[in-house]
């Protein structure tokens, strides 16, 4: 991911300005992954049904490593931003939700509900698969600053679903005379992918 073109040029751009980028494996990926075992979003589906709670695992990870930096110095704990691209976004969204240290969420085309994704064909019924969803638990992400963009017809991730959860968000943040520190870019792009405009 830190070495990726697309998914880490934000990080690249503000390295410059003093800020540190630190990738984490995310279920089923890298060194998450198990011998034997399906990866990638399969894998998801098939630990989640057998009760595995691998985004608690995650967002545990996630606050460890925070943890460290912020003890060693490396990271000022006001300024902490979480970002992901698709799945990754999915994830952003458990780990801020568990870390109020995160104060800022930048999802890329995410994930934002389970039973879209052709992989959970199936156990799309599944109640743990549902509950899932960040829109579950949006009362978490109010109140935080959080910046979405997704293509206006990807139905791979589902642009109606990540609509449907900006204005939860908004729903639960506190009211002020400032604007709500939300905001969801629809673009016209093909499928699963954004495009620069």
């Amino acid at each position: 991911t830190l070495l990726g073109e697309d998914v880490n040029r934000i990080g690249r751009l503000l390295a410059p300005r003093g800020f540190l980028s630190v990738s984490l494996d995310i279920p089923c990926h890298g060194t998450d992954a198990r011998p034997g075992e399906q990866g990638g979003l399969t894998g998801w589906r098939d630990r989640i049904v057998k009760g595995e709670h691998i985004f608690d695992e995650f967002a545990e990870r996630v606050s460890q490593a925070l943890d460290y930096l912020i003890a060693e110095k490396y990271t000022d704990p006001e300024q902490i931003v979480i970002s992901g691209t698709s799945r990754g976004g999915f994830c952003a969204f458990h780990a801020a939700a568990a870390d109020e240290r995160i104060r800022y969420v930048l999802a890329f085309a995410p994930v934002t509900h389970l039973p879209v994704l052709t992989e959970f064909e199936g156990a799309r019924e599944n109640p743990d698969v549902l509950a899932l969803s960040p829109i579950h638990f949006a009362d978490k992400l109010a109140n935080r600053t959080i910046w979405m963009v997704i293509g206006n017809d990807d139905e791979r991730v589902g642009t109606d679903d990540c609509i449907a959860l900006a204005q939860a968000i908004l729903k639960h943040a506190q009211r002020g005379p400032n604007p709500i520190p939300v905001e969801l870019h629809v673009l016209a792009t093909i499928d699963h992918r954004l495009h620069a405009m």
